[in-house]
């Protein structure tokens, strides 16, 4: 699976733009259907591996339902409380106004209304060709498939270090920039605010690195000069361009013979990235559990 995700890298930015897109629909029956957050966590996203999809936060109602995404047939569709499909929209060659009229119509369907929903953003998404269209285009169904399965490369590493950390949030996609990950408070001030924290995550292509990648960032209140970042194992590294993180890209990591050499250049990079980071901070090592070790 993973030696055809990397023949499929070069194309899988085309198809994340289409998928990003097309998730905003999830999020915003988030912010129309549900309670808004102070943290906006009512737009988030789950990412259910062994489904392969996306699935938006319960919208409540009669049946429980909530809306889900699938990459790889690039299709809409709303799930029971089972998680049981109870209607489908393939998206492929679909306006995003037909979009709209779906998710309100099928909503309503199983006693959800709410006439104002609609894609609302209170974020801006990069200009990416859909919305220059206005039109869904499923190009290529291999870069769809190696999004889906680099999704789930993610969500299972990260799903291995989120529990060494006593505070992490939950392990979600933020519909904004569209990464999968953590957040997880290190020190707190007096009045219980965080003042040193880390982020683990996986990322889509940006104007820094043009290509799916890990990261591991950290933040603190009062931040110290760093002079010089140590190197990272294998072929992580240091970026200090836009922002400060140790960053793996996915092409790296795949262009690795065996899925042996792709595991531990995984595990050394989180552990040296994570022990790095909380040093900068002065902050003590994290004894990792079995899992992450």
């Amino acid at each position: 699976m993973l030696s055809s995700t990397q023949k499929a890298i070069p194309f899988v930015n085309t198809a994340t733009e289409q998928i990003h897109a097309a998730a905003q629909y999830l999020s915003m029956a988030g912010k129309f259907f549900l309670e808004n957050k102070p943290d906006d966590s009512h737009t988030n996203l789950g990412w259910d591996a062994t489904r392969s999809c996306f699935i938006g936060r319960n919208l409540g109602g009669p049946q429980q339902v909530s809306l889900a995404l699938f990459p790889e047939s690039f299709s809409l569709v709303l799930l029971n409380a089972q998680l049981e499909p109870i209607s489908e929209l393939a998206l492929d060659g679909l306006r995003l106004q037909e979009g709209e009229d779906w998710v309100k119509r099928t909503l309503s369907s199983v006693g959800l209304e709410n006439p104002d929903y609609r894609l609302d953003l209170h974020y801006q998404l990069p200009e990416y060709a859909i919305f220059k269209t206005g039109r869904f285009e499923k190009k290529l169904d291999e870069s769809h498939l190696a999004f889906s399965t680099i999704r789930s490369l993610g969500d299972q590493v990260l799903k291995q270090y989120q529990p060494n950390f006593e505070h992490a949030s939950e392990l979600r996609t933020w519909p904004h920039h569209f990464d999968h990950g953590i957040y997880c408070p290190l020190a707190f001030n007096t009045a219980g605010e965080p003042i040193k924290s880390i982020s683990l995550g996986l990322a889509i292509h940006d104007a820094t690195i043009p290509e799916p990648y890990f990261y591991i960032t950290h933040w603190q209140e009062d931040p110290a000069a760093q002079a010089a970042f140590p190197s990272l194992p294998g072929k992580a590294y240091w970026n200090t361009t836009d922002f400060t993180g140790a960053i793996l890209k996915i092409s790296d990591l795949l262009a690795l013979e065996s899925e042996l050499e792709r595991k531990e250049q995984i595990h050394h990079y989180f552990l040296e990235g994570i022990r790095q980071s909380l040093g900068f901070m002065k902050l003590p090592p994290i004894p990792f559990s079995q899992g992450a070790e």
